[in-house]
């Protein structure tokens, strides 16, 4: 060994989680050069980051710029609130969903109940006014 590398190893003692000094990596430079390779971006975190996206809407008579995910629970509201049944059951489902994770909403539930019942009789009315083949709309 030259005199040089024995003033160096005096200063340094080269052991675990210590490597020898030529052999670590210069300031700057990177432990892995090639990197992470990036991944793949999965469906949910797609939706998940497309859901938040403002869209303009109207809201009772006003414009505004909401998040996507809002805009399609106010026409679910929307529609289930005009009795398409299909959004009346998402609706009863979310909720339903909601209580057994402790939010409790049963004034909600039961106006939305209410509501239904309304549609469904006036539905009910309507088919036995008028005899004859009808297709439901909601199939």
């Amino acid at each position: 060994m030259a005199k040089d590398d024995d003033n160096k190893s005096s200063d340094y003692r080269v052991g675990y989680k210590k490597p020898p000094r030529q052999t670590q990596f210069k300031p700057g430079q990177s432990g892995n050069p090639q990197g992470r390779p990036k991944g793949h971006t999965s469906p949910w975190e797609i939706i998940s980051k497309l859901a938040r996206r403002p869209v303009p809407i109207k809201i009772e008579g006003n414009a505004r710029k909401i998040p996507i995910i809002e805009a399609i629970v106010w026409g679910l509201m929307s529609n289930a609130m005009n009795g398409n049944v299909k959004s009346t059951q998402l609706v009863f489902d979310a909720l339903q969903e909601s209580e057994k994770k402790g939010n409790y909403l049963p004034e909600l539930l039961q106006q939305f109940r209410a509501i239904h019942d309304r549609h469904a009789a006036a539905d009910k009315s309507r088919d036995a006014a008028t005899p004859g083949d009808h297709k439901d709309e909601d199939e």
